[in-house]
């Protein structure tokens, strides 16, 4: 990738030396970066052709002259929060009081810039989503998270290894794997890979149709799923794999995710799902808080949060809580759903 410069403009100093000293942080002297805070600065800088790769300006000081500049990423630093993304004319609209994390990851995402020094070290990262509690929308976060990793110009991979798989409502093609993939699954064959790269659907992410029978009937196990994934992330063509795992406490989930770089606990906020929670956190190593992150899913403001009450002996650390939507079972309705500001933040913390 050729060598990439990076225009900054802001009258406040500080805070554009904070946000500065992030891309320094993390890309060193990898790329070129300007940065114009005076204003007389700025109309002398916009009198003379410039070529910018990426521009991040507050949304009030963007001026039209810099529309005759080769600048190939423009991203406006927003002071009133908009619940929706905005794209105009390749403008991404960016909220400006975000954590200086979360910025520097959207647009590193959206530009290229975490490929310069990372090595490409996101390839096949393994993220497995588990609940101990059924019918607390484990499938619908766990689809929502792919994609709005994939907004994030990620290479985004989803596999259910549930008994019975039944995501493909959250999916447009509601096709099933077919009997050869089936087959080459059973067998554990040299060809199963090829059979992959010919069955893998494409939605907003990639992901592997949902057999039609139960992977118990089909004799599929965990072996199968193993070598299949370890024989994906060979491949290296895909930044994330997120694992639905089943909701039950078996061997196979506890070795899937020891096999993880990270593991989302999905629960709700009610008593009876805080203590399946508690039952559950006591039998595994919790004490590797990083890699095991809690999301309160379906969370209403108004009722009782279990995972914080007061007189219960133990609070959990909650990633992050997301909204209980209305019209969660109807797909149609909730397309963009990943969009919300919850479900972004996932994603960041991912990358």
């Amino acid at each position: 990738m050729s060598r990439m410069n990076i225009l900054f403009v802001d009258m406040d100093e500080e805070y554009i030396i904070h946000l500065v000293m992030k891309f320094v942080e993390v890309l060193g002297d990898a790329v070129d970066i300007e940065i114009i805070t005076d204003m007389d600065y700025m109309n002398q800088y916009l009198e003379k052709p410039h070529e910018i790769k990426i521009l991040v300006i507050s949304e009030n000081l963007y001026d039209m002259r810099f529309e005759r500049m080769a600048i190939r990423d423009y991203f406006l630093l927003i002071e009133q929060n908009r619940s929706e993304e905005s794209y105009l004319a390749k403008r991404i609209f960016i909220y400006k009081y975000s954590s200086i994390g979360q910025i520097y990851t959207k647009i590193a995402s959206m530009t290229g810039l975490d490929k310069l020094n990372t090595g490409d070290s996101h390839k096949g990262k393994l993220i497995m989503l588990y609940s101990p509690i059924g019918g607390c929308g484990k499938t619908y976060l766990s689809t929502e998270t792919a994609r709005a990793l994939a907004a994030l110009n990620k290479r985004v991979l989803y596999i259910n290894v549930e008994s019975v798989q039944d995501f493909g409502y959250y999916v447009q093609d509601q096709s099933y794997a077919g009997k050869e993939f089936e087959l080459a699954m059973i067998q554990q064959s040299e060809s199963l890979i090829e059979k992959f790269r010919n069955v893998v659907r494409e939605d907003d992410f990639d992901y592997l149709p949902p057999f039609e029978q139960s992977t118990i009937a089909l004799n599929i196990t965990f072996h199968s799923y193993k070598k299949l994934l370890e024989k994906v992330r060979q491949l290296e063509i895909y930044d994330y794999i997120l694992v639905e795992l089943s909701s039950e406490f078996l061997l196979d989930n506890v070795v899937y995710m020891g096999m993880a770089d990270q593991v989302l606990i999905i629960t709700n906020q009610d008593a009876l799902s805080v203590y399946k929670l508690e039952r559950f956190l006591t039998n595994i190593d919790y004490t590797k808080k990083d890699k095991f992150k809690i999301i309160c899913n379906a969370y209403q403001k108004g009722k009782e949060n279990y995972l914080v009450n007061h007189w219960r002996e133990k609070k959990y650390d909650v990633l992050e809580y997301i909204p209980k939507e209305e019209d969660a079972g109807d797909w149609s309705k909730t397309r963009n759903v990943y969009m919300d500001s919850g479900l972004q933040k996932i994603a960041y913390y991912l990358i």
